[in-house]
Protein backbone atom coordinates (compact mmCIF):
# COMPACT_ATOMS: atom_id res chain seq x y z
CA UNK A 1 0.00 0.00 0.00
CA UNK A 2 0.93 3.42 -1.07
CA UNK A 3 2.23 5.90 1.52
CA UNK A 4 2.35 9.91 1.69
CA UNK A 5 3.42 11.55 5.14
CA UNK A 6 2.04 8.88 7.28
CA UNK A 7 -1.54 8.81 5.14
CA UNK A 8 -2.05 5.53 3.37
CA UNK A 9 -3.51 6.18 -0.01
CA UNK A 10 -6.52 3.55 -0.84
CA UNK A 11 -7.94 3.22 -4.24
CA UNK A 12 -11.49 2.50 -4.42
CA UNK A 13 -12.36 -0.07 -6.46
CA UNK A 14 -15.48 0.56 -7.81
CA UNK A 15 -15.44 4.43 -8.10
CA UNK A 16 -13.02 6.80 -9.62
CA UNK A 17 -11.65 7.52 -6.18
CA UNK A 18 -8.86 7.21 -3.66
CA UNK A 19 -8.97 7.56 -0.63
CA UNK A 20 -6.32 9.17 2.47
CA UNK A 21 -6.34 6.91 5.44
CA UNK A 22 -5.10 8.47 8.74
CA UNK A 23 -4.63 6.13 12.00
CA UNK A 24 -7.15 7.03 14.42
CA UNK A 25 -6.15 5.51 18.09
CA UNK A 26 -9.89 5.97 19.39
CA UNK A 27 -11.31 3.79 17.28
CA UNK A 28 -7.63 1.56 16.86
CA UNK A 29 -7.54 1.74 12.91
CA UNK A 30 -7.36 3.58 9.96
CA UNK A 31 -10.04 5.96 8.73
CA UNK A 32 -10.89 8.11 5.75
CA UNK A 33 -10.05 11.43 6.25
CA UNK A 34 -9.58 12.86 2.58
CA UNK A 35 -11.40 11.74 -0.43
CA UNK A 36 -9.62 11.83 -3.97
CA UNK A 37 -12.03 12.93 -6.74
CA UNK A 38 -10.15 12.47 -9.94
CA UNK A 39 -12.90 13.88 -11.95
CA UNK A 40 -13.20 17.40 -10.10
CA UNK A 41 -9.02 16.94 -9.63
CA UNK A 42 -9.92 17.70 -5.61
CA UNK A 43 -8.97 16.43 -2.44
CA UNK A 44 -11.80 16.86 -0.20
CA UNK A 45 -11.69 16.27 3.91
CA UNK A 46 -13.92 13.87 5.69
CA UNK A 47 -15.07 13.77 8.85
CA UNK A 48 -13.62 17.00 10.37
CA UNK A 49 -10.10 16.12 9.32
CA UNK A 50 -10.28 19.84 8.01
CA UNK A 51 -7.53 22.19 7.49
CA UNK A 52 -5.57 22.80 10.33
CA UNK A 53 -6.15 19.36 11.84
CA UNK A 54 -2.77 17.37 11.13
CA UNK A 55 -4.61 15.26 8.58
CA UNK A 56 -5.80 17.91 6.55
CA UNK A 57 -2.27 19.71 6.59
CA UNK A 58 -1.32 16.46 4.74
CA UNK A 59 -4.26 16.32 2.88
CA UNK A 60 -3.35 19.61 1.59
CA UNK A 61 0.18 19.02 1.00
CA UNK A 62 -0.85 16.01 -1.01
CA UNK A 63 -3.07 17.99 -3.28
CA UNK A 64 -0.57 20.31 -3.93
CA UNK A 65 1.94 17.04 -5.16
CA UNK A 66 -0.33 15.65 -7.10
CA UNK A 67 -1.66 19.31 -9.04
CA UNK A 68 -5.53 18.82 -7.40
CA UNK A 69 -7.22 21.92 -5.60
CA UNK A 70 -7.81 21.16 -1.78
CA UNK A 71 -11.49 21.77 -0.89
CA UNK A 72 -11.31 22.52 2.94
CA UNK A 73 -15.51 23.53 2.35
Amino acid sequence: MKTFMGLQIEQSPEENRTYLLGWEPYFEKYRKVATIFHSLKEVIPCHGYFYPHKYGVISEKYAKKIGYKFNNQ
